[in-house]
């Protein structure tokens, strides 16, 4: 079958197949024991096929011992036969989530946490952004607990979306379906069955997540309004009150700011969205405060705040704009430091990771190629020499015969050390390569780190002043 992938009819060039072949009766029978193995794990040889071809070649290649060979083998196939398995007991399957997921599970949170992944979180990004094309409220909840329904009528900007991704489908030439409910957590569409939690969300009712189409078309909303020009840009501006506040501060001033750096090969290898939070005392603009992650900072409620709370803001404003601004730069000084440093420790441990590569590579070149083939030549034609040299007599021509297989393997030898001159010599030009014009620029900072600030955020202890 695999020749005859690149074997078509039609096919314009001559196509050569090659077969391994050994006179080896070590070579056959370790071949006829893989050939068993497979067959006995043919269901599980997904998992298992690196470690059968790795046994190859070390056997056929290589010439590892067939004993300890087999032993290996059996070892690892074993091992992977039961990690294929699906233990039946809670305690195994908590035993095996310790072990691989735990550390992934706990970066996810953290992303979750950082870049406030919330239902609540996104169904008040949602809600906002319809709310810039029609008064809001744009939600209401459905009586279930954790479901929504969209406020009629639909503003005309969303209708297609809204009509393709959640009405509920109908039958074909029917006027278009209902509009279902709506979930913003997957807890609301967990159900409990014979005492066991099923994610089974209602007919009547759709889940909206981080990729659906409808928040995607309100991820494009905001960022199409990032920009001036827009008729109906969204506010960068926002005035809340926070209970939390300590009551040392007169307000805390949040500053949003996309940090953006690339480097010598203009790609782009660091582009994050940052909070910086500034405490307000007596009028002026403290450090920043350590970073917590972004669902730390989500306000439960955000109700729109009185004239005179804005009119503070505005005051508070002028007296902090110029600090800001010193602040911000100075996050950006701080952040090209940070990243130039990073780079520089990258660079290095990358230079140290290509090193290996290489001297793997030349290694494997001389295993694969020099040595075992050139050694088996030259033995060869040793042999032939000793032959002609036993002959007291030349019958039927066979001395000549056997000078023009010594001329051939001869020239087969002079052949294979060319092309395995040339292979170092390629494989020296791209090591060259990347040690001296890609690494150097890959981790090398072009310009200075931007911090861009996207929006501002001004928080009062008080409801109203």
């Amino acid at each position: 079958q695999r020749n005859g992938r690149i074997d078509r009819y039609g096919q314009a060039r001559d196509v050569t197949v090659s077969h391994f072949i050994s006179d080896d009766d070590a070579d056959i029978a370790f071949m006829a024991f893989i050939v068993a193995k497979v067959h006995q794990i043919r269901h599980d040889l997904g998992a298992t096929g690196e470690v059968i071809d790795a046994a190859v070649q070390r056997r056929l290649i290589q010439a590892a011992p067939d004993a300890d060979l087999r032993l290996e083998l059996e070892r690892d196939l074993e091992r992977l036969s039961g990690a294929s398995e699906v233990p039946h007991d809670a305690t195994a399957r908590s035993r095996d989530l310790t072990r691989g997921g735990q550390a992934l599970g706990e970066q996810l949170s953290a992303l979750r946490r950082e870049l406030d992944l919330s239902g609540t979180a996104l169904r008040t990004t949602v809600e906002s952004a319809m709310a810039h094309s029609a008064p809001p409220p744009r939600l209401q909840l459905d009586g279930r607990p954790g479901f929504w329904r969209l406020v009629q009528p639909i503003p005309a900007t969303w209708r297609d979306v809204i009509d393709d991704a959640l009405r509920i489908p109908t039958a074909p030439g029917s006027a278009l379906g209902a509009l279902p409910a709506i979930a913003f957590e997957p807890t609301a569409c967990v159900t409990e069955v014979a005492g066991r939690y099923i994610f089974r969300p209602p007919a009547d009712a759709a889940l909206l997540h981080l990729w659906h189409p409808v928040v995607q078309h309100t991820l494009h909303h905001y960022s199409r309004r990032r920009f001036p020009g827009q008729q109906t840009s969204a506010s960068r501006w926002r005035v809340t009150h926070d209970s939390r506040l300590p009551a040392s501060a007169d307000a805390w001033v949040l500053v949003t700011v996309e940090e953006l750096a690339v480097n010598d090969l203009r790609e782009t290898f660091h582009h994050w969205v940052h909070t910086l939070v500034f405490p307000v005392k007596s009028g002026r603009l403290t450090a920043a405060l350590p970073h917590v992650s972004a669902d730390q900072l989500a306000l439960d409620t955000a109700s729109p705040p009185s004239a005179t709370v804005i009119e503070r803001a505005r005051d508070l404003w002028l007296d902090v704009e110029d600090d800001l601004r010193a602040c911000v730069t100075s996050h950006s000084v701080t952040l090209t430091k940070l990243l130039r440093a990073e780079l520089d420790s990258e660079r290095t441990a990358a230079r140290e990771r290509e090193q290996s590569r290489f001297q793997s590579r030349q290694a494997e070149l001389s295993t694969l190629i020099t040595d075992r083939r050139l050694d088996k030549l030259e033995r060869e034609l040793e042999q032939l020499r000793e032959e002609e040299g036993s002959l007291l007599f030349d019958p039927d021509g066979y001395t000549a015969r056997l000078r023009l297989s010594a001329d051939e393997k001869q020239a087969e030898l002079a052949r294979i050390r060319r092309h395995t001159e040339d292979l170092r010599e390629q494989l020296s030009r791209e090591r060259d390569r990347i040690m001296t014009q890609l690494l150097p620029r890959r981790y090398a900072l072009r310009g200075e780190a931007q911090c861009l600030p996207v929006t501002v955020e001004i928080r009062f202890r008080e409801a109203s002043a």
